[in-house]
């Protein structure tokens, strides 16, 4: 079966049902240079950054498809749409507070961003330092750049604030 749409038959359509039909079609048409060293490392880098935006191009014309489809209702003979679902399982908080006082009152809490959006960071640290002491709440302290930057002068700032380089990926190009 040929699986690729070609010059000669355009309107023949290009069916892959596996990643590696697709990965398949395309290294037939861009084999990789070499088995190792340099050029293959920059034929890998041009095809990860390639599969890159292919992926989030597709990913956004495909949402954009499916909710066009499921928004005008369209029915199909041959294709239907799947909602992918999980369980998730919530508290009736409202219910809780009214039949079981007692153990909402015990069990109640809020997620530590909700407090901090609430509270704020220094009251929550206050908070944390009572608790566990002065000594203790030093291996969590942190200040951001940020807050530095906006309060202090830049000076005293720049005497602060280390900068370091950290490798996160690579970059594979040829040379000029």
């Amino acid at each position: 079966m040929n699986n690729q749409q070609t010059a000669d038959n355009p309107a023949e359509p290009m069916s892959f049902h596996t990643p590696q039909e697709f990965l398949d079609a395309i290294t037939a048409s861009y084999p990789c240079p070499v088995l190792s060293g340099y050029e293959r490392a920059y034929w890998l880098y041009q095809c990860r950054e390639a599969v890159r935006w292919i992926a989030g191009f597709i990913n956004e014309e495909y949402r954009k498809e499916v909710s066009a489809v499921l928004e005008r209702a369209d029915t199909s003979d041959l294709y239907e749409i799947i909602p992918l679902e999980r369980q998730e399982s919530r508290i009736n908080i409202f219910l809780m507070r009214q039949k079981y006082p007692e153990e909402f009152a015990e069990l109640v809490s809020i997620k530590a961003p909700d407090a901090a959006k609430i509270l704020g960071k220094k009251m929550l640290y206050t908070l944390a330092k009572e608790k566990i002491g002065p000594d203790a709440i030093q291996q969590y302290e942190y200040v951001t750049v940020g807050d530095v930057e906006r309060t202090m002068l830049s000076a005293d700032a720049s005497v602060l604030i280390e900068t370091r380089r950290k490798v996160t990926d690579w970059v594979v190009q040829e040379k000029e």
